[in-house]
C-alpha cells in the first residue's frame, strides 16, 4: 500500500492536564515532500505516524509566531536549505453555542473543574468542582472540540448538547440525570454537561467483571 500524500500531526503543548484550556492545541499539516526523500514529513507518513516528539519541539515550535494563539494550523516542509513553518488559517468555528434559554440547570464555569483522568473517550472525562468547597467527582461530557480522532484534520463537532437536551426530558430512576450544564467563563456559552460518576462503572463493565 503506498504511503498517504499528506498528513498532519495534532498536539497540544504546555497544557496542565488536571486544567481545560490550559496550553496551546497545535495541528502541523505536511504534504508528501519531492525534493527530500528523507525528510521528517515523508517519514512520518510511510509510517504512517505522527512527527517526532523531538522534532516538532527542536524544530517546529521555535519557529512559530509568539505569542501562540490558544489554536494554531502551520504547514510544514523540508528544503535544502531549512524547515518552513507557516501559518495557516483555520477553517473551523472557535465560539461554542449559546446555552438554550429552556435548559434551566445549574451553571457551573469550565475554570472551576480540575480534571482526573479521561473515562471512555476524548470528550469524557472524569472531573471533580474545585470552587465552592465541592469535591464530589462528576462525568463531564463536552463537545468534539477541535479534535481529530484519526490524526488527520481538526474538526468541530458536537452531539452533547442535543445529548443534554433529550436527557433533561427524562424521568427515570434508571438513568443518570444531568446535574450541572458547563458554561465558559462568561456563563453564557455552552461547553459540557455533568453526570453523577457512578465508581461501578457501566453495566456492561458491571457484568463483565
Amino acid at each position: 500500500m503506498d504511503p498517504p500524500r499528506c498528513g498532519a500531526t495534532i498536539l497540544t503543548y504546555d497544557a496542565d492536564p488536571t486544567v481545560f484550556d490550559s496550553g496551546h492545541l497545535i495541528e502541523v499539516k505536511y504534504d508528501c515532500n519531492g525534493e527530500i526523500e528523507d525528510s521528517e514529513e515523508n517519514k512520518a507518513m510511510r509510517e504512517r505516524a505522527s512527527l517526532r516528539v523531538d522534532f516538532i519541539h527542536n524544530e517546529v515550535l521555535p519557529r512559530l509566531n509568539k505569542p501562540l494563539p490558544l489554536i494554531a494550523r502551520v504547514s510544514l516542509k523540508t528544503t535544502r536549505d531549512s524547515i518552513l513553518v507557516v501559518p495557516v488559517a483555520l477553517e473551523v468555528p472557535q465560539n461554542y453555542p449559546s446555552i438554550p434559554s429552556a435548559l434551566s440547570l445549574p451553571r457551573v464555569p469550565i475554570s472551576w473543574l480540575q480534571r482526573l483522568r479521561q473515562l471512555s473517550s476524548a470528550a469524557v472525562d472524569l472531573v471533580t468542582i474545585g470552587n465552592g468547597g465541592i469535591q464530589e467527582c462528576y462525568v463531564f461530557k463536552h463537545p468534539h472540540s477541535l479534535r481529530s480522532t484519526r490524526n488527520t484534520s481538526l474538526c468541530y463537532y458536537d452531539t452533547s448538547l442535543l445529548e443534554l437536551e433529550q436527557l433533561i426530558g427524562i424521568r427515570s430512576p434508571f438513568i443518570a440525570l444531568p446535574q450541572f450544564i458547563v458554561t465558559d467563563t462568561t456563563g453564557e456559552l455552552y461547553r459540557g454537561f455533568l453526570l453523577p460518576f457512578l465508581p461501578a462503572g457501566s453495566l456492561s463493565e458491571v457484568l463483565k467483571n
